[in-house]
């Protein structure tokens, strides 16, 4: 059998290093937006940073679920490719760490094939500190909502985005 080094090679790292061929590109916003600003608390929208937390979790969870993700600055739904969009369309938080935490985040996940809306699904999570709560401010139990968010959403890609192998038609 006459083989080159050279065939070796690439047959090794065909079978030994990760491929991003085959994976789908997904686009979305750094940051997800309020749909109604005026409705969540001027406290957490100064200080939780939700928008930017939601984007970040988004990302991580769409990563790991086998997307390779684009983030895109603009504010403008891209024309082509497939476009994830996230929405926060409500923030509720009352109490604090003394008195018991009720936080909760609805977001809205809008997809995108070449700029036209094909599929879209609410998400929503609760809260109420989980263990040791009482140690937890606000910020940090939306933060837990927000990930989990971006986990669930994630999931739901994955059976909406065509060309993702769990893709289900």
């Amino acid at each position: 059998m006459n083989t080159t080094p050279l065939a070796i090679l690439s047959l090794l790292l065909a079978f030994m290093v990760p491929s991003a061929f085959g994976r789908t590109t997904v686009a979305i916003f750094r940051t997800a937006e309020f749909a109604n600003p005026d409705a969540v608390p001027d406290n957490v929208k100064i200080e939780c940073g939700l928008p930017q937390k939601a984007g970040l979790f988004l990302k991580e969870y769409l990563s790991a679920d086998g997307f390779d993700v684009q983030v895109v600055d603009t504010t403008e739904i891209p024309r082509s490719g497939v476009f994830l969009k996230l929405t926060i369309t409500t923030v509720f938080s009352f109490g604090h760490a003394m008195t018991g935490h009720a936080k909760q985040i609805t977001v809205l996940a809008t997809l995108y094939v070449d700029g036209v809306e094909v599929a879209k699904a609410s998400k929503m999570r609760d809260s109420m500190g989980g263990a040791f709560g009482g140690y937890k401010g606000s910020c940090s139990v939306l933060g837990r909502c927000c990930k989990v968010l971006g986990k669930d959403v994630a999931l739901w890609a994955r059976t909406e985005i065509p060309l993702h192998p769990a893709h289900t038609p």
